[in-house]
């Protein structure tokens, strides 16, 4: 993946991918890994079980292949910089949030 170093084009570049900017050096980092892998990633030949488990036993079963893949680590730092919500990350499900975020009360001065 070439590295770009012109802030304007890794703007663009993360507003194209929908990933957050601080996270695209992870994110080239993972698309390397993936490409130099010795074999293909479990999450690449079966995408869906991976982005949308629909039950507990497909993250269960998505999470078991990602602890074979050559590509977890990597995986794992770019979940946690991009603020992955949902899906199967390094072999952990991340759940969407439900509900209304928190919010704080301000004090009267």
């Amino acid at each position: 993946m070439p590295r770009s170093g012109d802030p304007r084009r890794d703007r663009r570049m993360s507003a194209i991918l929908g990933i957050r900017a601080d996270a695209l050096p992870a994110w080239r980092a993972l698309h390397d890994a993936i490409a130099d892998a010795d074999r293909p990633t479990p999450c690449r030949s079966e995408p869906d079980t991976w982005s949308d488990p629909a039950t507990t036993e497909l993250a269960d079963y998505a999470a078991t292949l990602c602890g074979r893949c050559p590509a977890v680590e990597q995986c794992r730092i770019f979940a946690d910089l991009n603020r992955e919500p949902a899906g199967v990350w390094a072999g952990a499900l991340r759940a969407p949030r439900r509900g209304r975020p928190p919010t704080t009360r301000r004090e009267a001065s």
